[in-house]
C-alpha cells in the first residue's frame, strides 16, 4: 500500500504542475518522475507474486527506497524519456541556461 500511495501522490504533483503551467527543475522532475514511472510499484507487485518466498522484512526494506530500485527506476525512466524527451530536455536546458522554458519556442 505504501508504494501505491507514493505513486498516487507523484501523479498528483505532476497534475498540479500541469494545471499551474509550472516547469520543474531537473531535480524536482527526476525526484517525482522516478516514482510516477511505476517501476518502484512494479517491484513491490512482483514481490507479491512470489508468494511465501518473500518475507515481511523484504517489503520493509523495499519501503526504504533501496539503491538498486532507485537505479533501476532511473534507467527505466530515462529510457522512457528518450521517446518523449521534450519535458526532460526543457527542464535541463532551463536549468543550464537559466531561462524560462517558454523562451525556447
Amino acid at each position: 500500500m505504501f508504494q501505491m500511495k507514493k505513486q498516487v501522490q507523484a501523479y498528483f504533483v505532476e497534475a498540479r504542475w500541469l494545471h499551474e503551467n509550472y516547469m520543474p527543475t531537473m531535480d524536482e522532475y527526476m525526484r517525482i518522475s522516478l516514482i510516477s514511472s511505476g517501476y518502484p510499484l512494479l517491484t513491490c507487485i512482483s514481490f507479491v507474486g512470489m508468494g511465501d518466498i518473500v518475507t515481511k522484512d523484504a517489503f520493509e526494506r523495499l519501503n526504504k527506497d533501496p539503491k538498486i530500485v532507485k537505479a533501476a527506476s532511473l534507467i527505466a525512466r530515462l529510457m522512457d524519456d528518450i521517446v518523449s524527451h521534450k519535458v526532460c530536455v526543457l527542464c535541463f536546458l532551463s536549468n543550464i541556461l537559466d531561462r524560462s522554458p517558454t523562451n525556447f519556442y
